[in-house]
């Protein structure tokens, strides 16, 4: 009996422990295709995954209000650079957790810089 193994990727992604099928990712392509002419057509794409993308920098920030403005900023950069979004064959919400990162990043690095210390 022979063995054959596959190497090529799985027709399928693991989104927040869900599976997301190419036909779904190239779905969400079309949706950012669509929003670089109609921005108002990236709505669904915010509605979809702001609760996502919320949770993920909660879990680094353990402040609500802080993540509500790194979320708005990480959208509002996603909007600002829809034209810019090439697609690469995986879910969209891996350029949103990407641009999410960034801010957290950016948020820490700023207020790290800026630390008071009491006497």
């Amino acid at each position: 009996m022979q063995t054959i193994v596959s190497t090529s990727r799985p027709p399928f992604f693991l989104i927040n422990f869900r599976l997301m099928t190419e036909e779904e990712i190239k779905r969400e392509y079309e949706v950012i295709d669509r929003a670089k002419k109609d921005p108002a057509a990236f709505g669904p794409l915010y509605e979809k995954y702001f609760d996502r993308i919320f949770n993920f920098v909660f879990a680094q920030t353990d402040d609500e209000n802080l993540t509500a403005d790194l979320c708005s900023q990480t959208f509002l950069i996603a909007l600002s650079n829809v034209h810019k979004y090439e697609f690469r064959g995986v879910p969209v919400s891996a350029w949103f957790y990407k641009i999410a990162s960034n801010e957290v990043n950016k948020h820490f690095n700023k207020t790290k810089s800026r630390k008071v210390y009491t006497l």
